[in-house]
């Protein structure tokens, strides 16, 4: 994980991540895929993301059979980097 986030880090990073709106969102197809497995799964969204819609992360949990999402408070569009113990907890708990 550390190695993945390094390059995120430098500086002008962030800016430069959150310059890019219009960030494709998961395609139709995919979210059919993702309805079929028949494993537990779990969504986790940052509560302040402004890249998706506020009702973006339970659209999402019901067209894929999740339960209701993981909105983590403060955490932006990249929640696994900002708040990665928290996002690690909402996978943890997936059963």
């Amino acid at each position: 994980m550390d190695r993945w986030r390094r390059p995120l880090q430098v500086s002008g990073a962030e800016k430069a991540i959150w310059s890019m709106r219009g960030i494709v969102g998961v395609p139709s197809a995919r979210l059919a895929g993702l309805a079929r497995l028949t494993v537990p799964k779990a969504v986790v969204f940052g509560g302040d993301d402004d890249v998706f819609s506020r009702a973006s992360p339970y659209d999402t949990a019901r067209l894929i059979g999740a339960p209701a999402p993981t909105v983590i408070p403060g955490a932006r569009h990249l929640s696994f980097i900002s708040h990665p113990e928290q996002v690690a907890a909402a996978i943890a708990a997936v059963r």
